[in-house]
């Protein structure tokens, strides 16, 4: 049977069995009045009585009861608050000398005007009862108001509200938690629970991870600082643990007074400063630090840390041997496809007749080889047989003897020119004398004779033939036989002629059309 449910049968047995008197204040208690007597309390002891466990409970519940025989009013600050899924809520009541628990039952847990919470000041209205189970006294709060935050609360809000605004919370500042690390360090009490639950969890689940317990103090006034030094040498001392890729910072539930540690500013520093990753796991799921808000991860226990720090090596080994399987698959049929495509390969003529191919290859060399043979004969005959065509053609023509000829032609036309102008030369110079002895012996004037000189020096002039080149005229002779052409019947399309022109020039043109003859 559980804590809750002892609670809510000693509530049941209250309302059925007890018979409160009239409430009183706090400050009107009687030490001497008497209480209401509880059913089948045992009768009075004498010397040589022994009581049972019960009996005696129940002897020092009858004493509370009569001691606080009403209602009692309690002022004090909320500490160890709990609130259980069943609806009840369960909580420390405390001041700076003493802590008394107690207890609000889901009826009156349902109907509270305010949400309690850790450190909060409030000022509650029950009665004090005995929790037989357990031998120990509790107050059972029926009412409960605020009235102020508590010291620690108030410290824990001024805080909370200095290491946000400088950014210690910001989630660009959260490192990643390595997926599968290799070792871990704790920073932890050798003591406590929460060191075998991280154990017993790491071991579990991933057991060839290694493991660095940091003991120190998680509660009282050094804890703080052994916490913050802890982190702070793990992080200097890092190559001589052997690298840690990650920290686990926990203890177990406890009050706000117990985890006050875990609230101090030297720990969320070392926490912020830290270049390994770190999980906090500190308290109960409902229990929120501020090493919770500057840490890495936050874990809602020490086991639930230990959980998230490592991999499930059974998760680890089911999906290798499913990667394992599928890469075999994988493999297998690619094996067998490419079995196929051998077979494939293997089975073409190119691999059973390898010299197939080579003779086919030599085969058509051979072809080609005939064939080009064949066309370089062709291509020989047929310039043979062109150069004989083109040979037959020029003896036929025999230029030789036809240069021969017209340079002789040539020769007896300059021959007999040379020899008309010469007899033409010495007849006017003859006729120059006869005119030069008439003159003499008529004595003509000097101007006369002068005029009548230059007359004939410029009849003779004229009587050379290329003088009328001079006056714009010209000479055509066909390049071929070098005669003169005087007309078009000599001349063949295609024919070059020479035009002679004054001061020895030539002209060479090609006959394209010839002109026809008018009738």
């Amino acid at each position: 049977m559980t804590q809750s449910e002892f609670f809510f049968n000693s509530k049941e047995k209250t309302k059925k069995k007890k018979v409160r008197k009239k409430s009183i204040a706090p400050t009107e208690a009687k030490p001497n009045s008497t209480a209401t007597p509880i059913p089948n309390q045992p009768p009075a002891p004498t010397e040589k009585s022994i009581y049972s466990i019960t009996q005696i409970t129940r002897l020092i519940k009858g004493a509370i009861l009569d001691q606080f025989p009403g209602t009692v009013t309690i002022k004090g600050e909320i500490s160890n608050f709990k609130a259980h899924y069943n609806g009840h809520v369960y909580l420390a009541l405390k001041d700076a000398g003493a802590t008394i628990p107690a207890v609000i039952w889901k009826g009156t847990a349902s109907k509270l005007k305010i949400t309690p919470a850790d450190g909060m000041q409030v000022t509650a209205t029950g009665n004090i009862d005995l929790y037989e189970a357990h031998g120990k006294y509790q107050f059972i709060i029926r009412t409960i108001n605020d009235s102020g935050t508590g010291a620690l609360e108030m410290a824990y809000k001024a805080l909370l509200e200095k290491l946000k605004s400088e950014g210690l919370f910001k989630t660009q500042y959260k490192k990643p938690i390595p997926p599968i690390p290799e070792t871990i360090a704790i920073v932890s009490s050798a003591s406590g629970a929460a060191i075998e639950d991280i154990k017993n969890t790491l071991n579990r689940r991933f057991p060839i991870v290694k493991q660095w317990l940091y003991t120190v103090a998680v509660q009282g006034k050094t804890a703080g600082d052994q916490i913050a030094n802890a982190i702070r040498n793990i992080n200097t001392q890092m190559e001589s643990l052997g690298h840690v890729d990650l920290i686990i910072i926990a203890r177990g539930g406890g009050s706000i007074e117990d985890l006050w540690a875990f609230n101090e500013e030297v720990v969320a520093r070392a926490i912020f400063e830290s270049t390994i990753p770190i999980i906090c796991g500190v308290g109960h799921e409902t229990d929120t630090t501020i090493a919770d808000f500057v840490a890495d991860f936050r874990a809602p226990t020490p086991t639930a840390a230990a959980e998230i720090a490592v991999p499930d090596i059974n998760d680890i080994t089911a999906s290798v041997n499913d990667a394992y399987a599928r890469l075999t698959n994988t493999i297998g049929r690619h094996l067998v496809t490419l079995k196929q495509q051998l077979n494939s390969i293997a089975s073409r003529p190119c691999f059973n007749r390898p010299l197939d191919t080579v003779n086919y290859k030599l085969q058509t060399v051979d072809q080609k080889e005939s064939q080009l043979t064949k066309s370089v004969s062709e291509i020989i005959n047929q310039s043979k047989q062109s150069v004989f065509r083109r040979e037959k053609i020029i003896d036929k023509i025999e230029p030789r003897r036809h240069i021969v000829t017209k340079q002789n032609a040539l020769n007896n036309l300059t021959n007999t020119l040379t020899t008309i102008l010469k007899n033409q030369m010495v007849s006017q110079q003859f006729k120059v004398r006869e005119v030069a002895i008439k003159l003499s012996a008529n004595k003509p004037d000097t101007t006369t004779a002068k005029h009548q000189l230059h007359q004939v020096a410029k009849r003779l002039e004229n009587l050379n033939p290329k003088a009328v080149l001079n006056r714009g005229y010209s000479i055509t002779r066909n390049k071929q036989d070098h005669n003169i052409i005087t007309d078009t019947t000599s001349l063949q399309d295609g024919a070059i002629i020479v035009t002679e022109l004054a001061n020895n020039m030539t002209v060479e043109s090609k006959v394209t059309q010839k002109a026809k003859k008018e009738t």
